[in-house]
């Protein structure tokens, strides 16, 4: 009896490539438009004023969060359906978020003013625990539609 094992095999996959990118460049503005609006609930920035600077660096970061949630998520699932890993995208996001704020505002990275609303339980604001999943949702979402629509990847699919 011959003993054989199963290598997996990596294949470079440029479709999936392509929606990554497209993830992250979707998620990079809507968490810019994002930050830029809600900076008028925070206070401060590790005890300095909050900048253009640092508001687009935080979109970066959340941008690349999103990115690295929504491949966890294609992993999860298995496969292409759309809706379970928005589903998985949301949950992973809504942790990751709760858990960051949480961090950030014991370390005093942040605080919030008296117009952030705050979740009850975690007393953690509102707009950054829905922020990732709503805006990692969106670009998921429109990176799977420009995917369709793109030439390339539909070679592939």
């Amino acid at each position: 009896m011959c003993n054989t094992t199963k290598v997996l095999a990596l294949t470079f996959r440029p479709h999936i490539v392509v929606e990554f990118i497209a993830v992250w460049s979707a998620a990079f503005i809507f968490n810019a438009g994002w930050e830029l609006t809600h900076e008028v609930l925070y206070t401060h920035y590790q005890g300095e004023s909050i900048t253009i600077f640092i508001l687009l660096r935080a979109a970066v970061f959340d941008a690349v969060v999103i990115t690295f949630l929504a491949a966890i998520a294609r992993f999860l699932v298995g496969g292409r359906d759309i809706k379970k890993e928005l589903i998985w995208l949301s949950v992973l996001a809504l942790i990751f978020a709760v858990g960051f704020e949480l961090f950030a505002l014991y370390t005093g990275r942040w605080a919030y003013n008296d117009l952030m609303p705050l979740v009850p339980v975690f007393k953690v604001g509102w707009s950054p625990t829905v922020q990732l999943a709503l805006t990692g949702s969106v670009a998921l979402a429109l990176a799977r539609l420009w995917k369709v629509l793109c030439p390339l990847c539909n070679k592939y699919d």
